[in-house]
């Protein structure tokens, strides 16, 4: 995403620009890099990053959003906005095609399990690391809401929109809405430091997962290799090396077929939702939430925190229906995100997550039989849970 907005800013001052994927590529390895070297060599840094970037995305939406009320004109009407419908995708049931937007909305609340893996790192991650998870994905809940709402009012050049300047709908709408290059392109810059950030933070959450899952053995060379952390630098550094390394090889996608990066990066909403299938089908065994960790866990020696019998986090009664709910929810929309976009089903816009999935699938399988099953040491001296 980063590399579509600065491209989309070469477009804007350079209309003859043509992007080639090369270029892509290059924007995409330079971002990715840097990331690779804030993380590996100044995780320092990542502290200021993540309090830079709040006042960012804060005072960025801020001035996207009341730019955009100012300046549009004229705006849509309410009945634009909450009643007509628009169906371009082939499908004759305008039901189905709902359940087919949801991916947009899905992705900008999607990894909420990202603090989870940042444990190691937090102060009190029994109270503060459900505190994240459940505050900030709400908040971005409700204010991708109501920044659709804005966005809706302010499509000024409804046509423009469908062959958007550098192909993000987003950047159309502030260059037609603002009708200046100064204003289009801070608020461009914004979306830019806040995606870029962003993803070095998701990367940081990545290495940390690999880096844990390493410590208990479970990937090859694990404990030995992956799973040490640099005294020097205070970080994964093997960790964060295979990150780049894997995200550098699976990037080389953009300089081939579109239809295959779609799927790949389709797959991603569709391995982020089944990961919780499972371990919220487990907790539906004994609704754990809603039980004290004396009784989840009566072998073990556990200390509560501040003495009390319930974990800082408690669904209570309302574990159980939540749990049920959440999964019925999960299989519910991995359904629609395999689901082709489009009819009549061509070649060309076939939606191949589902192969992408199965073929992520086959790989897990493959590495849990091998290598895991026989290595993995889950760690069982849970305190202060």
């Amino acid at each position: 995403m980063p590399t579509l907005f600065i491209l989309s800013l070469a477009i804007m001052y350079h209309p003859e620009f043509v992007a080639e994927k090369w270029h892509f590529y290059l924007i995409y390895m330079a971002v990715y890099l840097l990331g690779h070297l804030i993380n590996a060599y100044g995780v320092r840094c990542l502290t200021w990053l993540t309090n830079g970037l709040v006042g960012v995305i804060n005072i960025g939406t801020l001035f996207i959003l009341i730019a955009l009320l100012v300046k549009a004109h004229p705006k849509r009407s309410a009945t634009y906005v909450f009643k007509e419908l628009s169906n371009e995708t082939g499908w004759s049931s305008n039901g189905l095609v709902f359940f087919l937007g949801l991916l947009p909305s899905i992705a900008s609340i999607t990894f909420y399990d990202c603090a989870a893996h940042m444990t190691d790192e937090i102060i009190q991650p029994e109270k503060n690391v459900p505190l994240v998870m459940v505050i900030s994905n709400t908040v971005s809940a409700l204010v991708a809401f109501l920044a659709a709402i804005v966005y809706m009012f302010c499509i000024v050049n409804e046509k423009n929109m469908e062959a958007p300047m550098g192909g993000l709908p987003i950047v159309q709408l502030m260059y037609d809405a603002f009708n200046s290059n100064a204003l289009t392109t801070i608020g461009i810059l914004f979306l830019i430091l806040t995606f870029v950030g962003s993803t070095y933070l998701y990367y940081c959450s990545t290495s940390r997962l690999i880096w844990a899952f390493a410590k208990s053995n479970g990937l090859p060379f694990g404990q030995s290799f992956f799973g040490k952390v640099s005294p020097t630098f205070q970080s994964p550094i093997n960790a964060l090396y295979f990150t780049t390394i894997i995200g550098l090889i699976i990037g080389t996608i953009i300089l081939g077929s579109s239809t295959a990066l779609n799927a790949v990066l389709g797959s991603a909403m569709i391995c982020i939702n089944l990961s919780y299938i499972f371990p919220i089908a487990c907790l539906m065994f004994k609704s754990s939430f809603s039980l004290s960790p004396r009784v989840r866990f009566p072998a073990l020696e556990v200390v509560c925190v501040e003495n009390k019998d319930l974990p800082y986090f408690s669904l209570g009664r309302f574990g159980l229906p939540m749990n049920i709910a959440s999964v019925i929810w999960a299989c519910f929309i991995m359904v629609w995100l395999n689901f082709p976009l489009y009819n009549p089903v061509t070649t060309s816009n076939m939606n191949y997550a589902c192969a992408v999935l199965g073929t992520t699938f086959l790989v897990g399988i493959g590495l849990w039989f091998g290598y895991s099953r026989n290595h993995f040491k889950h760690d069982v001296n849970l305190k202060h849970i």
